[in-house]
């Protein structure tokens, strides 16, 4: 039964993968496409990339960055693009949001710089039942609006509970197989066009900080390291048969 939940899981992957990385909505082939944040898992439709920490791997779960020689890398804040107002037709922002000081200034430059796109954040469940200590905020929905509540420093009885679930039943094949089967149970796929609704909420008591060294980077699995390095080059080998190099004039999407 065990491996049958763990091939079920695979597939359940795969699609999962497909749909949140490969084959997103609403993506013209001359459209200009910004990927905000995600580093080592590209997308690789993006024309330009922005990344904050473009060295370490810190803030990453899987690994370091994916170059590609044909399109562009810049070294920046999201609460802070350096781009011209709309500038991209299509902006790909997943997995960043989570990890920000500041998500309510980092939407309104991405909704400055672009005229629609794509936001991927984990689920509040899931950050409740396997913890990633750079995630500074729980993500949920109400309708078509974001929330974002702030973690705070100490966990209550409820959150503590969840963690000690997790940390005994969350990595099981059934407990992967429940959310694989569904992407929605683990992630928020949000598609959005001109603005985004969203809100803030405050902590309880005092507020969750991550204290981001350079010199720490996590461990990974040998799992993880694997998949990584099986992304890497799905990402290149679609790179170089499908992907259409742009001429692009940076005099024209960066900020004057």
């Amino acid at each position: 039964m065990n491996i049958f939940f763990q091939l079920l899981n695979i597939i359940y992957a795969v699609l999962s993968f497909f749909r949140r990385k490969v084959f997103l909505l609403n993506i013209k082939p001359d459209d200009l496409v910004l990927d905000i944040g995600s580093g080592d898992k590209p997308f690789w439709r993006a024309d330009v990339f922005v990344d904050l920490y473009t060295e370490d791997d810190q803030q990453r779960f899987s690994g370091e960055m994916v170059y590609d020689k044909r399109k562009i890398f810049i070294n920046a804040n999201v609460e802070k693009l350096p781009f011209a107002d709309k500038s991209f037709d299509f902006v790909f922002c997943s997995h960043l949001l989570e990890h920000v000081e500041h998500p309510d200034r980092a939407i309104a430059e991405i909704t400055r710089v672009g005229k629609r796109g794509y936001i991927e954040v984990p689920r509040a469940i899931l950050d409740a039942l396997a913890p990633f200590p750079p995630h500074l905020w729980f993500c949920e929905t109400d309708g078509k609006t974001l929330i974002f509540k702030r973690k705070g420093k100490e966990k209550n009885f409820f959150l503590r509970s969840m963690e000690n679930f997790g940390s005994k039943y969350f990595y099981s094949s059934l407990m992967q197989y429940l959310f694989m089967k569904n992407i929605n149970a683990g992630f928020i796929c949000y598609y959005w066009k001109d603005s985004i609704d969203f809100r803030i909420e405050k902590p309880e008591g005092e507020k969750y900080q991550y204290v981001y060294n350079p010199a720490k980077i996590h461990k990974k699995s040998v799992l993880v390291t694997f998949s990584h390095a099986v992304y890497k080059l799905f990402y290149l080998t679609l790179n170089a048969l499908y992907y259409k190099e742009k001429k692009i004039d940076r005099n024209k999407i960066l900020k004057h």
